[in-house]
């Protein structure tokens, strides 16, 4: 996992599957508590717990999440996805959160760097499966 940049990500539990951990309560409130994995791939997004992050919706078939709408407009509008495993998100309305790239094998994206500081710069993927 990487380190928060100021402690404003959440907490992260066990793997589901060893691909990607299940989260655990947000460490301050600013990002969603995470729910179980839908297929171990991916978790499965619960509600925000302050309403700064989008509530997720159903995954679209067990790979990755389909996004909802944000609840304050804070995060990402989200593209269509690339063959329908994961999304292509596109900027961030307000830089709160970061601008995702394309992904790395079709499985979930890459991530660029954070446009405030205020969630985790993400490196390579290890296999294409989830960020470093």
């Amino acid at each position: 996992m990487t380190a928060s940049v100021r402690g404003d990500v959440p907490a992260y539990g066990l793997s589901v599957r060893g691909d990607v951990p299940a989260y655990g309560p947000s460490v301050r409130g600013d990002v969603p508590a995470y729910g179980l994995s839908v297929r171990g791939d991916v978790p499965a997004y619960g509600p925000s717990v302050r309403g700064d992050v989008p509530v997720y919706g159903p995954s679209v078939h067990g790979d990755v999440p389909a996004y909802g709408p944000s609840v304050r407009g804070d995060v990402a509008v989200y593209g269509p996805s690339v063959r329908s495993d994961v999304a292509v998100y596109g900027p961030s309305v307000r830089g709160d959160v970061p601008v995702y790239g394309p992904s790395v094998r079709g499985d979930v994206p890459v991530y660029g760097p954070s446009v405030r500081g205020d969630v985790p710069a993400y490196g390579p993927s290890v296999r294409g499966d989830v960020p470093v």
